[in-house]
C-alpha cells in the first residue's frame, strides 16, 4: 500500500516499473470497492485532493505487483 484512505497524501510517485492500483470503499452494507485507476510504467501516481489540498484521501493506492518508482515530497 502506498496509503490508504483517510490518510494525507505527503508524495507523489513516478511509476517506473509494475503496476499500481487506485480504489476507493463503496458506501453502503456490504463491503463493495471501485477501482478508480490503474496505473502502468511512465504514470505519475498521485491523489489530487489529497495531495495539493491536504486533506484527507477517499481513495487507497497499492501495488499489484512488485513496482519501483521515484517519489517527490509535497
Amino acid at each position: 500500500m502506498l496509503f490508504t484512505q483517510g490518510t494525507v497524501c505527503e508524495y507523489m510517485w513516478f511509476l517506473d516499473d509494475g503496476i499500481i492500483c487506485s480504489w476507493i470503499n463503496l458506501p453502503g452494507e456490504a463491503d463493495d470497492e471501485a477501482i478508480t485507476r490503474i496505473m502502468t510504467p511512465g504514470c505519475v501516481v498521485v491523489s489530487p485532493i489529497c495531495f495539493y489540498g491536504k486533506l484527507p484521501s477517499v481513495e487507497n493506492i497499492e501495488g499489484l505487483k512488485d513496482s519501483s518508482f521515484f517519489r517527490i515530497k509535497g
